[in-house]
């Protein structure tokens, strides 16, 4: 009976700890940065947005831990809107058939470098799932936290684009705003 009881309180505990966070999308922004080899070599810098999802995240309950979070590739900007239109397509982000672009976290850890956290998770795009680290800082704000991290992808690896005109990798920063829910 003690052993259960324990039980029941370290739960309501944990479930007391635990801090859940909706991102607020017009506060966060996901940005990305390839080198484009088109005529003359430039870095295309963009930015998507409508960002949704589900944040579980106590620094002293990291195994409680948890990312849902997905943007909407339809809200490409380039600066260019020809350009946002082209990669819109099946041949970069298909998005009539994927309209979001999901991380979905598996676990989180602290890291050696103060205040920075490790998630480890999948990231979807164009229905492809690829394991993902991803380091970031949680820092407190007004009623929240606010979450940067930083990842480099390989966009082959999901289908985007051709080999060639385009650099296979691509530099995501990610400022995620969220409130508590």
């Amino acid at each position: 009976m003690k052993t259960l009881l324990a039980s029941l309180l370290l739960l309501q505990a944990t479930v007391a700890n635990a801090q859940h966070y909706v991102p607020e999308s017009q506060n966060s922004k996901v940005s990305f940065k390839v080198m484009n080899h088109m005529l003359v070599k430039s870095t295309v810098q963009g930015t998507l947005s409508n960002l949704s999802g589900s944040i579980i995240f106590n620094p002293a309950d990291l195994p409680g831990a948890s990312f849902d979070v997905s943007v909407n590739p339809e809200s490409i900007k380039t600066g260019i809107g020809m350009r946002d239109e082209h990669l819109k397509k099946e041949e970069f982000l298909s998005v009539s058939k994927f309209p979001r672009i999901r991380i979905i976290s598996n676990r989180v850890e602290k890291s050696s470098a103060p205040g920075t956290y490790i998630l480890y998770g999948k990231l979807t795009i164009k229905g492809i799932s690829k394991a993902i680290t991803i380091p970031f800082t949680a820092t407190p704000t007004n009623g929240g936290l606010l979450f940067k991290g930083t990842f480099t992808l390989n966009r082959l690896d999901y289908t985007v684009g051709e080999k060639g005109k385009i650099e296979d990798q691509v530099n995501v920063n990610l400022s995620v705003s969220a409130k508590k829910a």
